[in-house]
């Protein structure tokens, strides 16, 4: 093996860019814990009451049924795409299967992230484009040559 990967077994290596990638997730996770700067984007606006500048709640239990089940149903689509396009060398059942729930498991989290973010703007473009209509002008007629 080369020197950009660390062997684990006999057989199983793991490459220095997965340890990285792998760092970097961790670090996000725990530094978006603590809601550190460094995890977190902030707005160009800051807010100038101290009031939060979300509110969460939990989700009912008719939303939590339906991401379970979406859920559910995205790891077992994955997981038969993920083992019919193949790894590539030999490798357990299960292997898929937890590829597809990573997989999964960072689409839905993406979407919880920026779903929000991605909806709000759009409802506040909308409100703007109703309110504020160009005001038009009727078309005078083009004049026919003589």
């Amino acid at each position: 093996m080369g020197k950009s990967r660390w062997q684990v077994t006999d057989g199983q290596s793991i490459t220095v860019r997965e340890i990285v990638g792998n760092a970097f997730g961790l670090a996000s996770a725990l530094f978006g814990r603590r809601r550190s700067v460094w995890a977190w984007r902030r707005r160009g606006n800051q807010r100038r009451d101290d009031g939060p500048a979300v509110r969460p709640r939990w989700a009912s239990g008719l939303e939590r049924t339906a991401l379970v089940t979406g859920s559910l149903a995205a790891v077992v689509a994955c997981f038969y795409a993920f083992r019919a396009v193949g790894a590539g060398f030999p490798v357990p059942w299960w292997y898929h299967l937890a590829d597809s729930w990573i997989f999964v498991g960072s689409i839905a989290a993406t979407y919880a992230v920026y779903a929000g973010f991605v909806v709000r703007g759009f409802a506040v473009w909308w409100r703007i484009s109703r309110r504020e209509r160009p005001q038009r002008r009727p078309v005078e007629p083009a004049l026919e040559p003589a």
